[in-house]
């Protein structure tokens, strides 16, 4: 059958320059273009920058920022999604200074293990957010941060625009240097920093931006995290490689979401499924015209035939299915415009050009078979360096031949697709015999009425883990498990049936918005106690 590898074409243009380089060049191609907009917020107006514009403000802000900070320095950003975020993000690139993103949603202690793990600098941040006072929560940890030696306000923005010259320092930042520090998830012990370089960064992001298929100089919603990578890589960096105009989302509300896409045409946006589905129940969707959407993108999660169906009824828009990692700079695999609903709901499509994949069998690291299930391993000029201060860890991160162990499962399919699996160490061991929640999670997602469910492993004396499953309904349907069951058993064999069942009204998430496992594995032990 042929070994389970896959390799993106080589020949695509590869861009040897710096964000800040990305930048210049939109504002070289597309200069009275507007490249970054923020609809008008409850406590903001409507801002909006031409790409001249965005470039010389960014400017501005790094003439500022070099009274500060210099090329290397590590400077941490703690707040929501607004436009101002991304002028910090181009000046601190135009002097060589290191971005480290932070959660706005971090507690205190959280906080601290970050700014110490990342020994940053500085730090710009917002007074507050969702109620929680973040310059208290920094004020209660500063004491125990050395290296913190200054502290910005976001809400001073203008005043370090006005401040700024216009004229900083010369550059040395060069590709390879470091551009950002984005912390893992941590759903495995603490998270790690990784290093993300602007090569990485930039062509990660313009690769992604041409897959999309989206002409240049379209509208990109920027609905990712700032503090994600998919925020300052995919959105940011990806809509500057085109020359896109970029609309910075407000706090997701499906009213004004739908008023956002109306009003501005936008044609391209990444979602969840979980944002779609309140769009097209909102009262006022029959009412907007959301016609100017081409496509959008998706990862992370199930695909379900009834997302599909819904986002083509009522969008008419192309969906592209996403394989990444924050490790690998975002992207890593992607579905094709046009990609039947097949492709879409039992793949994540094929590697990014310049990017190599294989699948490495758990135990003997031999290269699998095609349709075998293993590791899955990229080799990538995208790639991180490493986590910041954590050299075990880094050694840890790739094998021998250079390819980055991603702690993910998956297969090669016989059409030459990547199939993701689930997660090496979400393996559920029953009896002897190695079960895989992805398996089980896609027969679920064909179930009409689950809009989403999570597979996990439980402690049992004599089995070693029994399966259990947790089951989110779409909205107003009422989930009969025995059906669900039986539904279950027609599909997978018999001792992959999950045991126990529950249903939810929504599932624990991390910031990224991914399900976690180990708060539902606590959900179910503390119910047993």
């Amino acid at each position: 059958m042929g070994t389970a590898t896959l390799v993106g074409d080589s020949t695509t243009e590869i861009l040897n320059m710096t964000s800040m380089q990305l930048l210049e060049r939109a504002a070289k191609i597309a200069p009275d273009r507007i490249g970054l907009k923020q609809p008008q917020y409850l406590d903001e107006p409507e801002l909006a920058w031409t790409y001249a514009e965005f470039l010389a403000d960014s400017r501005k802000l790094a003439s500022f920022l070099a009274k500060y900070f210099s090329h290397g320095d590590r400077l941490a950003t703690w707040a929501p999604n607004r436009a101002r975020w991304f002028l910090y993000q181009f000046a601190a690139a135009q002097l060589g200074v290191v971005l480290v993103t932070l959660n706005p949603a971090l507690r205190a202690a959280e906080l601290e293990y970050m700014l110490s793990k990342s020994q940053a600098k500085g730090i710009i941040l917002d007074s507050s957010f969702r109620g929680s006072d973040m310059v208290a929560a920094l004020d209660a940890v500063r004491p125990s941060l050395p290296d913190l030696q200054h502290v910005l306000m976001f809400d001073d923005w203008r005043d370090h625009l006005a401040s700024g010259s216009g004229d900083p320092p010369e550059t040395r930042t060069q590709p390879l240097d470091p551009a950002l520090i984005v912390f893992t998830s941590g759903t495995t012990g603490k998270p790690k920093g990784a290093i993300l370089h602007h090569y990485a960064a930039v062509n990660n992001a313009n690769l992604c931006a041409v897959r999309s298929g989206i002409k240049p100089g379209s509208v990109w919603l920027t609905t990712l995290p700032v503090f994600h990578v998919g925020g300052p890589v995919t959105n940011c960096l990806g809509a500057i490689s085109q020359q896109h105009t970029q609309v910075i989302m407000p706090p997701f509300d499906p009213g004004v979401i739908l008023e956002v896409i109306e009003r501005e045409r936008v044609n391209f946006m990444p979602l969840v499924p979980a944002m779609l589905i309140p769009m097209v129940e909102h009262p006022t969707f029959p009412e907007r015209d959301v016609s100017s959407i081409e496509a959008f993108m998706v990862g992370g999660t199930t695909i379900t035939p009834s997302f599909i169906s819904m986002a083509r009824e009522k969008l008419g828009a192309d969906i592209q299915v996403i394989y990444g990692q924050t490790e690998l700079c975002a992207e890593v695999t992607k579905t094709e415009r046009g990609d039947p609903d097949e492709v879409l709901l039992h793949t994540v499509g094929t590697p990014l050009p310049h990017t190599k994949l294989k699948i490495a069998d758990i135990a003997s690291r031999e290269v699998c078979q095609i349709e075998e299930v293993g590791e899955i391993c990229v080799k990538s000029a995208f790639a991180t360096v490493g986590y910041f201060g954590d050299s075990e860890a880094t050694a840890a991160l790739f094998d021998p031949e250079g390819y980055l162990r991603t702690g993910d499962l998956g297969i090669v399919t016989a059409e030459g697709k990547l199939r993701i699996t689930g997660r090496l160490k979400e393996v559920i061991i029953r009896g002897g015999e190695n079960i895989y929640p992805r398996e089980i999670e896609d027969a679920l997602a064909e179930y009409p009425g689950v809009a989403e469910s999570a597979v996990i492993g439980l402690p049992h004396e004599r089995w070693g883990e029994e399966v259990a499953a947790v089951l989110r309904p779409s909205e107003g349907v009422d989930i009969d498990i025995d059906t669900v069951r039986g539904f279950l058993e027609a599909r997978v064999s018999r001792f992959k049936v999950p045991k126990h069942w529950k249903v939810v009204a929504d599932f624990p998430r991390n910031p990224s918005g991914k399900i976690q496992k180990f708060a539902l594995k606590e959900l179910f032990v503390a119910e047993e106690a």
